[in-house]
């Protein structure tokens, strides 16, 4: 309200009762100012036009939220795919490596490797590097699998390998 001015109509001698008390805001203003009231706690109220754009306003700014919400949501959809994407390409690389992993070991089984002639202890078969970095030096068995032995014959043949002791070592 303050920097505004009123002007009445009438001269300034206007008569208020309580059914005409709104007719001049210069003669109320004055009134209520010589009764001491604060300029500075007035607080206005819109007109019905001003109400109606206000209105329109907040109308139009809830509209602009929503959109703007719907976007945010679009783009967490997006990102939340994007990382499900993500997610499931980490997931098909471990497969993959497992894959691979079970390859190289398949082809490790059955070839001349043998960790048996390593004669290693558990804490050398730990620290060494890993089998698989070098699979390619050893060879497939031509012949698989080996006849079969009786068990006299069995004790002559030096290159059987034992299944659960090789399995131990590659898993290391």
């Amino acid at each position: 309200m303050t920097g505004r001015k009123f002007v009445c109509r009438k001269g300034g001698n206007c008569n208020f009762d309580k059914k005409d008390r709104c007719a001049c805001r210069a003669c109320r203003f004055r009134i209520c100012m010589e009764a001491g009231m604060n300029e500075l706690a007035i607080q206005r109220i819109p007109s019905s036009n001003l109400s109606f754009s206000i209105a329109r306003r907040r109308i139009q700014k809830n509209k602009n939220d929503k959109n703007e919400e719907e976007e945010h949501n679009s783009q967490k959809i997006n990102a939340t795919s994007c990382l499900i994407t993500n997610h499931e390409s980490e997931v098909l690389s471990l497969i993959r490596e497992t894959l691979c992993l079970e390859e190289k070991l398949e082809r490790l089984r059955f070839s001349y490797f043998n960790p048996k002639d390593k004669d290693l202890r558990i804490t050398q078969a730990v620290e060494e590097p890993s089998i698989f970095s070098n699979i390619g030096k050893y060879k497939p068995v031509v012949k698989w699998p080996p006849p079969s032995l009786n068990c006299s014959e069995r004790k002559k043949f030096e290159g059987a390998k034992f299944w659960v002791y090789t399995d131990l070592y590659i898993g290391m």
